[in-house]
């Protein structure tokens, strides 16, 4: 799992489909497909053998509804329509048409992170299964049809830190016995395979989120013994090295795949914004999460009725994992509407007017 931005995609749905007045009047893309890990999962992990869910309380106390749906983050928008889990077996080729969300919690950019979670969705297989939704949107709308409506639509990947936190930090896999240099190449030769094969499908907007500060969530403070709540820097360095050699790949990816509009986003300097300037921000607590057991309540995971906090509002995150809504918030307007120090070349904004 990891820390960081379930809100994003949700603001992100609010402005690409304007369901809210302030928004303009029109969709600016045609949908909207989302490729992750448990910072986006939407409950595919309800569906799969894995330790990596969130279908109990007290997840889902911020939705509407106050129920759990399986989505790690708490939060959500009344009356948005969010795009759904693709495992979900209620769903037919006509609920693709306007995106449809593949994420995993546990999965990582190899396929082998996750594996401490039994079962996850892999990188590579979220992939593919993009490939088959749109053969299933061609059995609809026809192909020449399809084919546009995926070049048009943008499609958003975050994943990374799980090669980290849950793989390479615990040797968890033969990979993460690599000397880091040599496990930091694997992971971005890795995903550029991807991002190639998602222009072959017929992709042509991504979002690219960067490794957010995966050594300031409570989960790194707890383990590795954050005296008062400062990041923990050698975690910090995995995410800031990975992240030096992501940005050129992105700009290389740009160059060489005609036809490609790629954002880079950087989410380690958007999250760093707000932990290194929470009151800033109106939060009271930066790293102290509002469920979990032990230090920071990030030695022991939020488990079904563990109780949590009231004051989630006043708090960057919620467990150990994970930001709160009202951070996710805030940084879906750093990613949105953001300049360039938050998104290379354009804001997503601009990346979805295109």
């Amino acid at each position: 799992m990891a820390q960081q931005l379930f809100l994003l995609l949700i603001a992100l749905q609010l402005t690409l489909f304007s369901r809210f007045p302030g928004f303009c009047k029109a969709a600016q893309v045609p949908a909207f497909f989302v490729i992750g890990d448990s910072l986006v999962d939407p409950g595919n992990n309800n569906y799969i053998v894995t330790i990596a869910k969130s279908n109990f309380p007290p997840y889902g106390m911020q939705f509407d509804t106050r129920m759990p749906t399986g989505r790690f983050t708490n939060a959500a928008l009344l009356g948005l329509p969010l795009p759904p889990a693709f495992l979900d077996p209620s769903l037919t080729a006509v609920n693709y048409l306007q995106g449809v969300n593949f994420a995993s919690a546990g999965c990582g950019i190899i396929d082998a992170t996750g594996n401490i979670f039994v079962g996850r969705v892999p990188l590579s297989e979220q992939v593919t299964q993009l490939a088959k939704v749109k053969q299933q949107i061609a059995g609809v709308i026809g192909p020449g049809a399809a084919e546009n409506l995926i070049a048009s639509s943008i499609v958003a990947t975050i994943v990374g830190s799980n090669d980290y936190i849950n793989n390479y930090l615990f040797k968890a896999t033969k990979e993460a016995k690599l000397p880091p240099k040599q496990f930091q190449d694997l992971l971005i030769a890795t995903y550029a395979e991807q991002v190639k094969r998602l222009y072959d499908i017929g992709v042509r907007k991504l979002i690219a989120f960067n490794i957010p500060p995966i050594g300031c969530i409570p989960r790194s403070l707890a383990f590795y013994g954050s005296k008062n709540g400062e990041c923990i820097q050698f975690v910090n360095d995995f995410a800031i090295n990975f992240n030096k050699e992501f940005k050129p790949l992105i700009q290389k990816l740009r160059k060489t795949l005609s036809g490609l509009e790629i954002v880079h986003t950087d989410s380690y300097k958007e999250v760093t914004t707000i932990y290194n300037n929470p009151s800033n921000f109106g939060f009271t607590f930066n790293s102290i999460a509002c469920c979990g057991k032990g230090r920071y309540n990030g030695l022991i995971q939020c488990l079904p009725h563990f109780p949590s906090c009231r004051d989630y509002d006043q708090r960057i995150f919620f467990d150990s994992f994970h930001t709160t809504a009202r951070a996710n918030n805030i940084v879906a307007n750093f990613t949105y509407f953001g300049g360039q120090e938050f998104n290379d070349p354009i804001s997503v904004q601009q990346l979805a007017s295109l």
